[in-house]
């Protein structure tokens, strides 16, 4: 059978749930924030919004790329960097127009009382301008812009990047914390039954009141564990919850990248190169006892490479280049201003006026202005020159003789040091320039540290990671032990409900050595400046 087409009232059903939940949502929002504007919290949760995060949370188990595209999706600063360089394009726009000419078209129209009689207007006009030569400021303003915009790209680059890391860190934290709280309940649900013995054996006086009390203290340290990793999960879920949009009530499932069992089992973790293909069976056996799971290692190039490497990618310094880049260009700009600009100038329309008891409707006459605008900041004084060929058609007063004018003009302005604002804007943009040498500068130094601690890093968690594992089947076999001297009567239930708190707690600390291993790949990622550099949730060689 195919798929039950939706109703149209099943579907207005669900808009009407949706529309509720909001309603809710903003009423819990304004009732626990009634500082904040309304129309801001009707913004922040909408509809949109809403099915969104149902969609996100009702679609089963989450796997590691999931959290990061949700997060990328809902994180306000990676909105804020995609929006600087939206603004950042317009601004070039805004560059390349000014390079173009402009024109304005101005339409009058007057009707009035001039000397004792009525007289009537009528002229249009339009204004044109075309820059000539500005000293390159016009010019130096788009690259400035061009590389704003480069400089935004990187940022939001780097936005998306922190964000990977601090997400994934958080699930891995997560991931272990979950982990935790179940090894803790399943401890407690496995050493019931052997307390349940120790009361009924000290009930009876099998036992001293030593091995009683030492009962009861290994049962109240496995419970108190038990609270404590469940409230390491509470915080474990918080802080991957805020990268999320995510309300704290709302369930957060996510796939398991691994079963703690596997590590238990050397015989199918045993490297290749080490398997004995079948000569002696036995020998092979003993010898993977003593093997360790093929960890994921990848050969990693020398420190010095994955440095290069960090700076190609890494998008701080990149950034960092383009600011440098936009504060020269600025630089340029402000000494721009000690050159001189020329613009080319045309005025051209048509104009008619007369009195009324001449005419209604006077002819209209062609006026024009052809001239060229010349500015220049002489060392601080500001000096203009215009030169204009200019006709206007008669006025109210000449109209029945139908003259006009014409007129080539020259006319000069100087100023007495009205342009001093031009040293503090070139002093300003050097000082910039210099913050952003420093900047860049202090942005090389923090990769080349970054990459070197994430490298020594990735190579601390791998050997922990080993000796994790070790340590954890050496627990197994102790507790194994126990279990078998516990039946012969070799040994009293507290050592054995010790030996098991031992293991449990050997198996937690390898979820934690292996959420640092996790962690470890993500920020050798991020420090090189590609997040598939590694896999980082692989464990085993394939």
């Amino acid at each position: 059978m195919g798929p039950v087409p939706k109703i149209a009232g099943q579907e207005e059903l669900t808009r009407e749930a949706i529309r509720e939940r909001v309603a809710v949502l903003r009423s819990q929002r304004i009732e626990k924030m009634p500082y904040l504007d309304k129309a801001f919290i009707r913004a922040a949760v909408g509809e949109k919004n809403v099915v969104e995060r149902e969609s996100f949370v009702s679609s089963g188990p989450k796997s590691l790329e999931d959290m990061i595209q949700r997060a990328i999706q809902s994180y306000l600063p990676a909105r804020v960097a995609h929006e600087k360089m939206e603004l950042a394009h317009r601004r070039i726009l805004v560059a390349l127009r000014n390079l173009l000419p402009t024109a304005q078209v101005e339409v009058n129209r007057q009707n009035g009382v001039l000397s004792g009689s009525g007289y009537n207007r009528r002229n249009t006009i339009l204004h044109f301008s075309q820059p000539i030569f500005h000293g390159g400021i016009l010019w130096n303003t788009i690259l400035k812009h061009k590389a704003a915009l480069k400089q935004a790209a990187r940022d939001s680059d780097k936005t998306v990047a922190d964000l990977v890391r601090d997400v994934s860190q958080a699930y891995f934290e997560y991931q272990r914390a979950l982990m935790a709280v179940a090894e803790r309940k399943q401890l407690l649900d496995d050493t019931a039954k052997q307390v349940e013995i120790s009361k009924k054996k000290w009930d009876a006086q099998l036992i001293s009141e030593i091995e009683n009390l030492n009962v009861e203290s290994v049962r109240g340290q496995m419970e108190s564990d038990y609270e404590s990793a469940k409230q390491d999960l509470a915080l474990a879920r918080l802080e991957l919850q805020k990268f999320l949009d995510l309300d704290l009530s709302e369930n957060l499932q996510i796939k398991t990248l691994y079963d703690i069992g596997d590590f238990l089992n050397p015989t199918a973790q045993a490297k290749p190169e080490e398997k004995d293909s079948g000569k002696n069976p036995a020998k092979a056996a003993r010898k993977a006892v003593h093997k360790t799971p093929a960890i994921a290692d990848m050969k990693l190039p020398a420190v010095e490479e994955l440095v290069d490497a960090a700076y190609r990618d890494r998008p701080e310094l990149q950034s960092a280049a383009a600011g440098l880049r936009a504060a020269k260009l600025e630089e340029k700009i402000q000494w721009g201003n000690f050159l001189p600009e020329v613009d080319f100038i045309v005025d051209y329309g048509r104009n008619g006026e007369a009195f009324n008891d001449v005419s209604n409707h006077p002819v209209l006459k062609t006026q024009y202005k052809i001239g060229v605008e010349f500015k220049w900041n002489v060392a601080g004084n500001k000096t203009e020159y215009t030169f204009s060929n200019e006709q206007t058609p008669p006025s109210v007063s000449t109209f029945q003789g139908g003259s006009g004018s014409q007129t080539t003009g020259n006319s000069a302005k100087f100023g007495l040091l009205d342009g001093l604002d031009v040293f503090v804007n070139i002093k300003d943009a050097e000082v910039q320039k210099l913050e952003q040498v420093v900047a860049l500068d202090d942005a090389e130094k923090e990769v080349v540290k970054s990459v070197k601690e994430a490298f020594y890093e990735y190579q601390k968690a791998s050997i922990q990671l080993r000796s994790g594992i070790q340590r954890l089947n050496y627990r197994d076999r102790l507790l194994k032990l126990s279990l078998h001297r516990l039946g012969k009567n070799e040994i009293e239930i507290s050592e054995y409900l010790q030996a098991q708190q031992d293991f449990i707690t050997q198996k937690i600390e390898l979820h934690k050595t292996l959420a640092d291993y996790f962690t470890a790949k993500a920020k050798l990622n991020r420090a090189v400046g590609r997040q598939d550099f590694m896999p980082v949730e692989r464990i085993f060689a394939s």
